[in-house]
């Protein structure tokens, strides 16, 4: 399976936009068994309850223990080295989401920044790793606007989010419904403003979304999970989830190397787990390039770019 890096064009749009829209990330043999997982979460979770509306949605919180095929799509190998070049080494999943938004005219759609309202006032700059991301796999086409649209406010993530103005709507100007085709995938960051389109169309629009922050961030979705689970991860995956490698217990960020890194599917040999005490990262890990290499290479617009005063401390001669 093909592995991806950011081009050149994608690195410039990531860093004035706020988010990149991947073509083809998943193949039709993919799309078609994830897509056959979470209609049988919405029939089971929804459709099939006493009383349930035939029209409603779903919206599935921690679905790892829901699908083998869930927990394998954490590392997806066509998006994983993307996720590295964006965030950095000590990542972790901090989500994992099933969601299914049938037509509802009705519905005016909404927009939102992640990570909840103290999340919302912190900035960082173009040249730092990214606090947290998100990825979003879609399951069925959605090629013209009004469908369910994935709507975002391209560049919005170097801007406050108006708290206390006018609601933000996927009507308001600036707004773009991104028109995807299923197996696309779109990544962006948690200060973009998002959220989702009214769907005028005759079918429902079917996603996963996948989160993503640094490690000294406490997960969404999740506090750990049942040996069942971890048994069907990889060691980079169980490090994923937090946990030391081949067992249950929670890493601790401060013991996670940046070096010393280790295949996705090798496990420790008896005499290095004796002497380490921390998960090993993968090989796909060992030829990260920092962010702040990556960023260099990216030539924002001087309107963009933030200013740093530079004080010289003064020097004295004895």
């Amino acid at each position: 399976m093909e592995r991806r890096k950011l081009t050149g064009e994608q690195k410039q749009q990531w860093a004035i936009d706020g988010y990149i829209l991947l073509k083809g990330v998943l193949s039709p043999a993919e799309t078609g068994d994830l897509r056959r997982e979470v209609d049988r979460l919405h029939r089971k979770h929804v459709l099939n309850k006493a009383g349930a509306d035939p029209k409603s949605g779903l919206d599935r919180r921690n679905i790892l223990p829901d699908s083998d095929a869930f927990i394998h799509l954490m590392d997806h190998p066509c998006v994983f080295d993307i996720f590295l070049e964006l965030m950095g080494p000590y990542l972790q999943l901090s989500m994992a989401e099933a969601v299914v938004r049938p037509p509802n005219p009705g519905y005016k759609g909404f927009i939102h920044t992640d990570g909840g309202q103290a999340l919302r006032h912190i900035r960082v700059t173009e040249t730092s790793w990214p606090l947290q991301i998100k990825i979003q796999y879609f399951l069925t086409d959605v090629r013209k606007p009004d469908r369910g649209n994935f709507t975002i406010f391209p560049g919005s993530h170097l801007r406050p989010y108006p708290d206390g103005e006018a609601p933000i709507t996927a009507r308001t100007p600036g707004a773009v419904q991104l028109c995807a085709e299923a197996g696309d995938a779109a990544v962006f960051s948690h200060a973009l403003w998002h959220g989702v389109s009214p769907n005028l169309s005759g079918r429902s629009r079917k996603t996963l979304i996948y989160c993503y922050s640094q490690q000294c961030f406490r997960t969404f979705d999740f506090n750990g999970h049942s040996p069942e689970v971890l048994s069907k991860c990889t060691p980079r995956q169980r490090r994923l989830l937090g946990t030391w490698a081949g067992t249950g217990a929670r890493a601790h960020t401060s013991t996670v190397p940046k070096t010393r890194w280790r295949s996705s599917n090798r496990s420790l040999k008896s005499s290095e787990r004796q002497s380490v005490s921390h998960p090993l990262p993968p090989a796909s890990f060992r030829n990260f390039r920092s962010a702040s290499s990556m960023s260099a290479s990216v030539r924002l617009p001087a309107g963009l770019r933030f200013r740093r005063a530079r004080a010289a401390a003064p020097s004295s001669r004895r």
